[in-house]
């Protein structure tokens, strides 16, 4: 199906116990993925680098797999999103937990471009 790709949801894959090395074998199909923090126990959606999540190690199996180029090979854009939920959020300093992200990243995964 040339149209339908898998979205990453790295909140979700540490809530499941998944292993970075588990998405290299799935990079081919990944064109989005959703960045996210949590402890563990529950899908919390913190900042990045504030939990238990191994964010870097998920973008790096990715990029191992060939998900940049995979992606524009079939004409998409590979697409990283910080994902963070207000409602009924613990932290509600919205500006900070995104200034606490865009920070992490540049420190973790600096090879990555943020537009």
């Amino acid at each position: 199906m040339p149209n339908f790709f898998m979205n990453i949801d790295t909140g979700h894959f540490t809530l499941w116990k998944y292993k970075a090395h588990w998405l290299r074998k799935y990079a081919e199909m990944v064109v989005q993925m959703h960045l996210t923090d949590n402890d563990g126990k529950k899908h919390q959606s913190w900042a990045l680098g504030t939990g238990n999540t191994d964010n870097a190690g998920y973008v790096r199996a990715l990029q191992e797999g060939g998900w940049e180029e995979n992606a524009k090979k079939h004409g998409q854009p590979p697409v990283g999103i910080i994902e963070y939920h207000i409602p009924g959020h613990d932290k509600p300093d919205f500006d900070e937990e995104i200034r606490i992200s865009l920070e992490w990243l540049e420190e973790n995964l600096p090879d990555l471009t943020l537009s």
